[in-house]
């Protein structure tokens, strides 16, 4: 059957077709909610392929993935020229803008500061008040 054949069907009979029509929509609404709960292998390989092919295209835009990841250390000599543990937030801040500058496509700092910066110029002002 052609197109054209099918088309002609459908408008020739409208209120008989609409029953059926309902009917298929109902059952791959079903269908489709089967496979979503069931999530058999097959499907879930199928979306990790496609979820991979969509992250390696975002990266090729943008010169592709490196090779290897970096990982910056806070090393003693480090310490020795810059200051003791923990520095302050400009400091830790002026690291992360000079990794922006070099490149660096995702930075990750293994710290958090759940306190008040006490090297801060409004914390010394108000120390020395």
């Amino acid at each position: 059957m052609t197109f054209l054949a099918v088309r002609a069907a459908l408008l020739a009979k409208p209120k008989t077709m609409r029953g059926w029509i309902f009917l298929a929509g109902v059952l791959a609404t079903l269908l489709v909610a089967a496979l979503a709960v069931r999530q058999p292998v097959f499907f879930r390989f199928l979306d990790s392929k496609v979820y991979d092919t969509l992250l390696r295209a975002e990266y090729s835009g943008s010169g592709g993935t490196p090779d290897n990841p970096v990982i910056i250390d806070i090393d003693e000599q480090s310490l020795a020229r810059f200051g003791q543990w923990p520095w302050p937030r400009y400091r830790v801040g002026l690291l992360v803008r000079k990794l922006q500058e070099q490149g660096a496509a995702g930075i990750c700092l293994d710290m958090f500061f759940p306190e008040p910066d006490r090297t801060s110029l409004n914390v010394v002002r108000e120390d020395i008040r």
